[in-house]
């Protein structure tokens, strides 16, 4: 992992205990955070949404597919799919839709969802889920809809309620 390499020295053997982190849950705003966030959860987070992607009927979409990535820190569930679609030759997305609260965090998920599907036209929100606006977040009804929520659905930083009413109130398709 490159991330590894740049975790500071006295962190390499407990990359979660960063300042700042609070146990991958804080909002990383340094790019030293981001590399101890994907040493210390990185691999146990692609490796659950593996698990989820090979029991997902994903082989049986057959229309276009927009991924709407929501909390998507680095970008690693919407990486995890792309990868997933590849390694089983089946249709890449289209759109992606990138919400994260970070800003750095953000823009390496666009840097990589870019750098792994050029042809993939990436939208990146960075806001909070509370802070959303419903134009912000529509999505072309003629496709079907892939919501990745990867470690966002247990923390309490925004209204589930109003976010269910806000994916109920823009996404068609």
């Amino acid at each position: 992992q490159v991330s590894c390499k740049f975790v500071p020295q006295n962190y390499k053997t407990n990359p979660w205990s960063y300042p700042g982190m609070d146990h991958g849950t804080a909002c990383l705003n340094n790019e030293e955070q981001l590399c101890c966030y994907m040493a210390a959860y990185g691999a146990m987070h692609k490796g659950k949404l593996n698990k989820i992607l090979s029991d997902f009927p994903i082989d049986r979409i057959d229309s276009d597919v927009e991924i709407i990535d929501w909390g998507c820190g680095q970008g690693i569930a919407s990486m995890a799919y792309l990868e997933f679609c590849k390694k089983n030759l089946l249709s890449m997305p289209s759109r992606v839709t990138l919400i994260e609260p970070s800003s750095i965090a953000i823009k390496l998920a666009e840097l990589h969802i870019n750098k792994m599907h050029p042809n993939c036209t990436v939208r990146a929100i960075c806001s909070g889920f509370d802070e959303l606006r419903t134009n912000w977040i529509t999505t072309d009804a003629g496709k079907l809809k892939v919501h990745i929520f990867s470690n966002v659905l247990d923390v309490d930083l925004y209204s589930i309620r109003s976010l269910e009413r806000m994916i109920i109130d823009t996404q068609q398709g």
